[in-house]
């Protein structure tokens, strides 16, 4: 269906969080919505968690697009868990 396939412009959807002063955004997205904020230069902060499972299958990346994108992002936190998870936060430097 055209729903399955359909696109967001981020900017204008940015531009009404911004004119009710929403101005912080949480995505929880797939590849897909990862790798627009990543092209469209709008993700600051990164926080990624890591289990230690290891899972096969033919899973797709953080974010679809090009290869390696450096846009400069250091490690702000790291904590691990007694169960083995790491909790990650990285922001643009």
């Amino acid at each position: 269906s055209d729903r399955d396939t359909a696109t967001v412009d981020l900017g204008v959807v940015l531009d009404r969080l911004a004119a009710k002063d929403l101005l912080r955004v949480l995505t929880e997205g797939g590849p897909t919505l990862h790798a627009a904020f990543i092209e469209s230069d709008r993700l600051d902060e990164l926080c990624l968690t890591i289990a230690p499972t290891l899972v096969g299958g033919s899973a797709r990346r953080i974010a679809t697009g090009p290869g390696q994108i450096d846009a400069g992002y250091t490690r702000a936190h790291l904590i691990a868990d007694d169960a083995g998870y790491l909790y990650t936060r990285y922001v643009r430097a």
